[in-house]
């Protein structure tokens, strides 16, 4: 005899088996109308990619697939070995020309030291001739002086200075008024001589302070310390260069991101253009469909569509890039081209979902 809980268990079974027939009928009629249609899009992030800049070997791998990075984190080291060589070649160039910087410096201060020593020695001796110069005509200028008061006693100025001829005069010259004015004249003269050769001192000492002055310069021209020192510059220039190369043989992080698989392993042998790893900026996601050129007529950019997520309940994308050309296919090919759509998110979060999933989008009817 059936009992009442025997009877609703079959009423339980035959009701969901009817809904799951009317859901899979659902189904079928969305798959089989030509006015609608699912495709696969591949789950994707803005990707950064970090490839080998040059022939180069993988020596360390400083982080693991899936792990978060920040800006200006290392994440892997590279070693070139002909950039090392460079590096050393350099530097023993330096020290090379550092060790020539050093020896011109030397003989600029052994031939310094005895040109100071020989301008010194002429300014000292200029000087002693100006300060017995200066003695001179400090002499000379007191015993004009001197004569000068001795004429005022044979008359006025005028009278001593009126210059008479020989014959007119009443009678002979007057032998000590005529020494006075003589030894007043030489005593001048002399002052006046003094005077100038004066000026010469003081303009040689002039020429010779100046000497002095630019003697330093000169002389580290002429033994070669300026050119040393260039070639120094420019072996530091270069090695600076060199050791900037090296230091980005450490390949950081340009941003954040989340590591992606790693193909190289430590050790390996990297070509330019190798890639070395991939950063996936997991707030950018989007997904690729590649949708049939029959069905691409119905899509439009800037268009809301479905996407269904494994597991999850149904979001919304918005179509961003929609090509004008379907990819190659060959005339004699049966099968539709596609066009490959990109779609980006719109309303809610898409959920976290590992990059390269495969998910459902629902292109809408015309």
């Amino acid at each position: 005899m059936l009992t009442t809980e025997t009877l609703m268990n079959g009423l339980r079974l035959t009701l969901f088996g009817g809904a799951g027939l009317l859901l899979g009928m659902a189904v079928i009629s969305w798959l089989d109308d030509p006015q609608g249609q699912v495709l696969p899009a591949i789950l994707q992030a803005k990707t950064t990619v970090v490839t080998a800049g040059h022939e180069c070997r993988l020596l360390e791998i400083y982080v693991e697939p899936g792990q978060q990075v920040t800006p200006n984190q290392p994440l892997v080291r590279l070693s070139d070995e002909r950039l090392e060589a460079q590096r050393a070649q350099q530097a023993r160039e330096l020290t090379v020309l550092k060790a020539e910087l050093q020896r011109a410096e030397a003989a600029a201060d052994v031939e310094l030291t005895w040109r100071r020593r020989e301008l010194e020695g002429e300014i000292f001796e200029t000087q002693q001739q100006a300060s017995r110069l200066q003695q001179e005509r400090l002499h000379h200028q007191v015993e004009q002086l001197a004569w000068e008061e001795h004429l005022q006693g044979f008359g006025t100025a005028s009278d001593r200075l009126a210059v008479r001829p020989i014959t007119l005069t009443e009678g002979p010259p007057d032998a000590a008024r005529l020494l006075a004015v003589l030894k007043e004249d030489a005593a001048a003269t002399a002052a006046e001589s003094l005077s100038n050769r004066l000026v010469l001192c003081d303009q040689r000492l002039s020429a010779l302070k100046q000497v002095a002055l630019e003697l330093d310069q000169k002389v580290r021209i002429s033994v070669g310390v300026d050119v040393a020192k260039t070639h120094v510059a420019r072996a530091e220039s270069e090695l600076a260069a060199l050791d900037a190369r090296l230091a980005a043989l450490t390949v950081v992080s340009p941003g954040y991101g989340t590591v992606g698989v790693l193909q190289p392993q430590p050790g390996d042998l990297l070509k330019p253009g190798d890639v070395v790893l991939e950063l996936l900026d997991e707030a950018q996601l989007s997904l690729t469909a590649q949708v049939p050129s029959s069905v691409a007529g119905r899509l439009a950019q800037g268009q809301q569509l479905t996407v269904m997520f494994p597991g999850e309940s149904p979001r919304s994308g918005r179509v961003t890039t929609l090509p004008p050309q379907t990819m190659t296919a060959h005339a004699d090919e049966t099968r539709d081209t596609r066009v490959a759509c990109r779609i980006l998110p719109a309303g809610k979060l898409w959920p976290k979902q590992p990059i390269g999933t495969r998910v459902m989008v629902c292109v809408p009817r015309s």
